[in-house]
């Protein structure tokens, strides 16, 4: 194994890391601003508590506990939520496997599964065990982990069962556009109000407003990071343009004002 690269990092050479992991810990705090990229080695997220939204290959991919999402080598990819997950993400080289020709790995596209719940704690010891290897150094035992979990993933389900509620995630959390509110978004995808909000709900467990509220906090947790910019200017960014409404709702979402957000970094 070449020198640990524990974590995704903008910048990074991956061409030459054959693997690499980390542990997946967020209990509420700063959501990590990770923009859309692509690294040179399959990715995966494997979960096993909280959910994560991925946009991979422009699909959007809900992820929970017992979830695996496969990234194949080059699909630009961005994490556009995340909540009290727990779990690892990583990647690794194919000519780690020792050309095997892993079926679940030929389709060039992202690949969501959830392993049955016979299957979560044997899944979660051999995520464990390659955490454990990797920063041990121990290269064997992560392909021998591999051998076991990839077969075991069976047939990919589609990332929502109605193209709408895909296209809505997408909308919202495009980082270059200012969240509206559902109504907007039902126009847009030439739907009625009502029936965004029932496949929404339905299909993610969150109202669409929700899910707006959400991407309205990441944006602005996001630009607060930059302390040259007014507050003010934060919350029209975000679609609020009363500032003193913007601060009692990022309050409300967050626990902390957006002031005393910023002081955190």
């Amino acid at each position: 194994m070449s020198t640990p690269v524990p974590y995704w990092k903008k910048g990074a050479d991956y061409s030459k890391v054959p693997f690499f992991i980390r542990k997946l810990s967020s209990g509420g705090g700063r959501v990590p601003s990770i923009p859309t990229a692509s690294i040179p080695i399959e990715g995966f997220l494997y979960l096993t508590g909280g959910e994560v939204l991925v946009e991979a290959g422009g699909e959007s991919y809900l992820c929970v506990k017992d979830d695996i999402l496969l990234i194949p080598e080059g699909v630009p990819f961005s994490i556009n939520f995340h909540s009290t997950c727990s779990g690892f993400s990583g990647g690794f080289s194919i000519h780690l496997l020792k050309n095997i020709p892993y079926k679940v790995l030929q389709s060039g596209k992202p690949v969501q599964y959830r392993f049955p719940e016979e299957n979560s704690k044997l899944i979660s010891e051999l995520f464990s065990l390659m955490e454990r290897s990797f920063m041990g150094g121990e290269g064997q035992m992560i392909v021998k982990a591999l051998d076991i979990i990839l077969p075991l993933v069976g047939e990919p389900r589609s990332p929502f069962s109605s193209p709408y509620v895909g296209r809505f995630l997408e909308m919202i959390f495009d980082r270059n556009s200012t969240p509206q509110n559902a109504g907007y978004y039902a126009g847009e995808l030439g739907i009625t109000l009502n029936y965004l909000n029932k496949i929404v709900h339905q299909q993610t467990g969150k109202t669409a407003t929700s899910w707006i509220d959400i991407s309205r906090v990441n944006m602005a947790k996001n630009l607060l990071q930059d302390k040259d910019i007014p507050i003010i200017d934060v919350a029209v960014a975000v679609g609020l343009d009363d500032q003193s409404y913007f601060s009692r709702f990022f309050k409300k979402l967050t626990g902390l004002t957006p002031s005393e957000y910023r002081k955190t970094f």
